[in-house]
């Protein structure tokens, strides 16, 4: 969903904006009528004007709580401001405040602060302050200007903490997710993150259509390598491999760390011909580009592709795996295809 709100958030956002409102506003409406019913308290006019912002308060949170995730976006967006404004009316249409008093402006920047689009919880912000400085004015005493200034200052510090420690959450959710979806060694693609983006790139084939090809890489006699050099430089051929594979994939293409020493290779628009040509052009560069390294390598592919030997991603993988088996068989450093 756009505004950075997913749908989840959007519908927790909805669900707790109406129970505020619906909680909050029958407390109001409900110590109206108990000063009515003969609790001493404010006159009589002031009681109505809150009685009649809690049931409109009830009657907002009611509509929220009812539309759920089918609520316009618009509305909740603007829940803050007008959560801000009912709970400065009382004041503004009197001398009298609610025993909360205008404290209670937190709760409504603090919700737009964490809850929703930065942009939201300045205006809110802005207008929470507005209503301050209006209330100040209403009432024109020291105490009314020095309330004012106090929760002023507590609504900014609020928005600047909120708005600072989402940001930081959804750096660290983003770092988070990149990272599960990263083979930490190579940098490339991990073998969730292939499978994923395999099932997107058939969707896509089911309803574009356009052949695709899968490679299935695996590094020859890998386990010969770590043991006669090391483990280092068997990571220091995976490393040096996986950046030979990245510099040769085409625009739409992608490449991913799938296993220990094996690699996928997905080709979007690729018939299988033109698969297995590919396949055989990437054994004669990592062959030429290894030969300086410390330790060289060759490697073994699997060709399968969509629809010429599968028809869906599992059927793919398994026909691409069944090739490169094949060309291990055949003596390794060679292309067999499904």
């Amino acid at each position: 969903m756009a505004d950075g709100l997913d749908a989840p958030a959007f519908r927790f956002a909805v669900r707790t904006a109406g129970v505020m409102l619906f909680v909050s506003g029958s407390f109001a409406a409900l110590w109206a009528v108990a000063v009515v019913g003969g609790v001493p308290g404010p006159d009589v006019h002031w009681r109505v004007v809150v009685f009649t912002v809690g049931v409109s308060a009830v009657g907002f949170g009611a509509v929220l709580l009812l539309l759920g995730r089918r609520t316009p976006k618009w509305l909740l967006f603007a829940f803050p401001q007008v959560t801000a404004g009912l709970i400065c009316l009382p004041p503004l249409v009197s001398h009298e405040s609610t025993p909360a008093g205008s404290i209670l402006l937190v709760w409504p920047v603090l919700f737009a602060g964490y809850l929703l689009p930065e942009r939201v919880a300045w205006v809110t912000l802005a207008v929470s302050l507005g209503l301050l400085v209006a209330v100040a004015l209403r009432k024109h005493t020291s105490d009314a200007v020095a309330t004012s200034v106090e929760v002023g200052l507590s609504l900014v510090a609020t928005v600047y903490i909120t708005v600072h420690l989402r940001r930081n959450n959804r750096a660290l959710v983003a770092t988070l997710r990149r990272e599960a979806r990263t083979d930490p060694l190579t940098g490339l693609a991990n073998r969730r993150a292939f499978d994923d983006l395999l099932e997107r790139e058939f969707g896509l084939y089911e309803r574009h259509g356009g052949p695709m090809a899968l490679l299935a890489i695996d590094i020859d006699h890998f386990k010969r390598l770590n043991d006669c050099s090391g483990h280092p430089a068997g990571d220091a051929a995976l490393v040096a491999l996986a950046a030979v594979l990245a510099a040769h994939v085409r625009h739409g293409d992608s490449v991913a760390r799938t296993g220990g020493e094996e690699f996928a290779m997905l080709l979007t628009d690729c018939p299988a011909g033109v698969a297995q040509r590919r396949a055989h052009a990437l054994l004669a560069v990592v062959a030429a580009e290894s030969a300086a390294w410390p330790d060289p390598i060759t490697i073994s592919i699997g060709v399968a592709a969509i629809p010429d030997h599968a028809g869906a991603p599992a059927e793919l993988v398994t026909a691409a795996d069944t090739a490169l088996y094949a060309a291990k068989a055949a003596g390794r450093n060679t292309v067999a295809a499904a």
